[in-house]
């Protein structure tokens, strides 16, 4: 049962840190396009 939870857990951090990632990786050049 725990171990479950904890899988569920770790599995959606490891989602959220990957979107994380691509946020950070694409918004600057968001930012650039947008400035010029």
């Amino acid at each position: 049962m725990l171990m479950t939870v904890v899988t569920a857990y770790y599995k959606r951090f490891n989602d959220w840190k990957s979107d994380a990632e691509t946020y950070n990786r694409e918004t600057p050049m968001l930012v650039r396009n947008s400035l010029y």
